[in-house]
């Protein structure tokens, strides 16, 4: 009996003994960690999950422009420009990748954008006459990721709708003139007679004679250019 006993009592010691090494053991023994989830984006890369992206991965972009010169009230104007991604390249710094071009500011149309990536929105000067100067100035409305830098609009886009509004001085249509500094005089252009007119792109200066005389090159060419920029619907 004493020696069952005694064999029964063996039996327990080392099963308490294993279970408590298993105790030990198992404080020195981590789970594997679970990667960052991702989510693959159409046309290429990948892009950390966001918090605030929606399930499929779109955002809901507008970008609308207000004259900064205009202190009356909030006036809006159409502005070209380029809307870029920015992707992680191979040499692991970054690279901007061509999404769009963006056209309609007043008021505009949302495009689909891919969330969770950060944009680089780059304003082009396409028309003097439209007043579009390639320079952003102030964020006027946006989350607080959104900012200007050095004339550019960047931001994230990290939830299901981004409601931009920036603001950008308006200039006006600019007007120019010629001044003859060896005649001393205004010069004409070939459509108008008169020499004082300030005159828009696209028109050929003629001389200080008329606007059909050519300039005489062998006494030399010395031309000053006047420019001013006047509209009526900036301040």
């Amino acid at each position: 009996m004493a020696t069952k006993l005694s064999g029964l009592m063996w039996f327990i010691g080392i099963g308490l003994l294993a279970i408590g090494m298993l105790a030990v053991w198992g404080i020195f023994i981590k789970e594997p960690s679970v990667p960052a989830q991702v989510i693959v984006q159409p046309g290429g890369g990948e892009a950390p999950s966001v918090l605030g992206c929606p399930t499929d991965g779109d955002t809901s972009l507008k970008i609308d422009v207000k004259n900064s010169f205009n202190e009356s009230g909030s006036e809006g104007f159409d502005v070209t420009g380029y809307l870029y991604k920015k992707v992680s390249n191979e040499a692991g710094g970054t690279s901007f990748e061509y999404v769009q071009s963006i056209t309609d500011t007043t008021s505009p149309t949302a495009i689909t954008i891919d969330c969770g990536y950060n944009y680089v929105f780059k304003p082009v000067s396409s028309s003097g006459a439209s007043g579009d100067s390639s320079h952003f100035t102030s964020v006027l409305s946006g989350d607080s990721d959104v900012k200007i830098v050095d004339g550019w609009l960047e931001f994230t886009a990290d939830s299901s709708n981004e409601n931009i509004i920036v603001g950008m001085p308006q200039h006006a249509t600019l007007e120019c003139r010629a001044y003859d500094n060896i005649q001393r005089a205004l010069m004409y252009d070939s459509a108008d007679s008169s020499a004082t007119d300030y005159e828009t792109d696209g028109v050929t200066f003629t001389s200080t004679t008329n606007n059909a005389t050519a300039s005489d090159e062998t006494l030399g060419l010395d031309i000053e250019f006047q420019c001013k920029a006047v509209q009526t619907d900036t301040n």
